[in-house]
């Protein structure tokens, strides 16, 4: 299970090309294949 804190993701850099974040584990990035009854995606989150 995520924690509530993964609501907000830390910016560690961005430019106009990059994002890099401090991601928590078990957070998908992305819509994906591997759980399909995820609700929350760091994209999302940004």
């Amino acid at each position: 299970m995520i924690e509530a804190s993964a609501e907000h993701l830390d910016i560690i850099y961005q430019d106009q090309w990059l994002v890099v974040i401090n991601k928590p584990s078990g957070l998908l990035v992305h819509r994906s294949m591997i759980d399909r009854h995820e609700t929350r995606f760091a994209m999302q989150l940004l």
